[in-house]
C-alpha cells in the first residue's frame, strides 16, 4: 500500500485501563494512549541532477491520567480526573549532494498540557438532577521555524509560552416524559492567556 505516492509511513500505538476499586473510597482508574508516526523519504527533483530533496515528517502524541469515582450515598458522586498530554510535531526539508546534508526548512511544535476537572452529580428524582464543576488547565505551547539563510537555518518564528484556562459550570436537567427534557446551566471560563472572561 502506498500512501502519498511513495511514502510510506511507519506508525506505533499503545494504550492501556486499569481499574482498580476499593470498597470505601471509590473507584481508580489509571488510562493512558500514545502514538508515533515517521515519514522519511527521497525524491529527484527535475530541475537538478546531482541534488536529492530529503523530507521527514514525524510526529508523537500521548496522554496519561487518573479517573476517580466516589458514590456520596444513594443518589450522588462525585467524579475527579487528573491528566497530562502532550503533542509533539517535526518536519524538514533538505538537499543532500555528494553526500552532504544541505537544510532546507524546519518546523517544530510542542504543546503539553495538564488538566485537572472534578464535577459533583446529584439526582433528587427519576426527573430532576443537578451537576457542578470545575475544570483547571495548564496550557503550554512552543513553535519554531527555521528557513534557509544561504549557509544555515535562521529562526523565522519563535514561539514558546505557558497560560492558563479555568472554567467552572452549573447543569440542571428537568425530564418532563421519556421524550422531552430541558437542559440548562451556567458556564464561567477564564483565559489568562489575553486576561479575558465569559
Amino acid at each position: 500500500v502506498k500512501v502519498a505516492g511513495d511514502i510510506l509511513p511507519t506508525y506505533q500505538d499503545i494504550s492501556f485501563n486499569l481499574n482498580f476499586p476499593t470498597k470505601k473510597i471509590g473507584t481508580f482508574n489509571l488510562f493512558g494512549v500514545g502514538g508515533s508516526r515517521l515519514a522519511d523519504f527521497n525524491t529527484d527533483p527535475d530541475w537538478s541532477e546531482t541534488i536529492t530533496e530529503n523530507e521527514v515528517d514525524k510526529s508523537k502524541t500521548g496522554i496519561v491520567g487518573l479517573k476517580h469515582m466516589v458514590f456520596l450515598g444513594k443518589n450522588s458522586y462525585l467524579k475527579s480526573v487528573a491528566s497530562a498530554s502532550i503533542n509533539d510535531y517535526n518536519y524538514s526539508y533538505n538537499h543532500i549532494e555528494s553526500s552532504t546534508t544541505r537544510p532546507q526548512y524546519s518546523e517544530n511544535s510542542l504543546r503539553r498540557n495538564l488538566r485537572f476537572s472534578s464535577f459533583f452529580h446529584h439526582k433528587f428524582s427519576a426527573r430532576h438532577s443537578l451537576r457542578s464543576g470545575l475544570i483547571f488547565s495548564q496550557l503550554h505551547s512552543e513553535y519554531l521555524s527555521k528557513t534557509d539563510e544561504s549557509v544555515t537555518l535562521r529562526n523565522s518564528q519563535d514561539i514558546n509560552g505557558n497560560t492558563q484556562q479555568i472554567q467552572a459550570y452549573t447543569q440542571w436537567k428537568w425530564r418532563f416524559n421519556q421524550n422531552l427534557s430541558l437542559t440548562s446551566g451556567l458556564h464561567y471560563i477564564y483565559y489568562a492567556f489575553n486576561d479575558r472572561q465569559a
